[in-house]
């Protein structure tokens, strides 16, 4: 099911900024990115990894570390971002529960 819930956030306008890697969208910035990301995370590699995550708990991490890393890398003071990541983590709340999942929607966000 959770392999669904990824189809529909990809399909999904509000995370246009989340389907794919940063490093793959924006490749100048890959070397500011990984120094300042330890854990990068888009939904693409996020269906890669499904299969190794054994509970609700272990996706819904992932989903919010690629909230996390998108407030690290731009700040928090990035209005901007910050309605993207406002965006996404409603729209994610949004379609899991749909699914049935009850999720952390807790990212600091200014």
């Amino acid at each position: 099911m959770a392999a669904q819930l990824i189809d529909s956030l990809f399909k999904a306008p509000e995370f246009i900024h989340f389907r794919f890697s940063v490093i793959k969208e924006y490749p100048l910035l890959k070397s500011s990115y990984l120094k300042a990301i330890e854990e990068p995370m888009d939904l693409t590699k996020l269906r890669a990894i499904l299969p190794s995550l054994k509970t609700v708990e272990e996706f819904d991490s992932k989903m919010q570390l690629i909230f996390e890393n998108c407030i690290e890398f731009n700040g928090i003071e990035n209005k901007e971002i910050n309605d993207i990541v406002k965006n996404g983590m409603k729209k994610y709340k949004e379609v899991a529960e749909e699914f049935g999942f009850s999720v952390n929607v807790n990212v600091l966000i200014g």
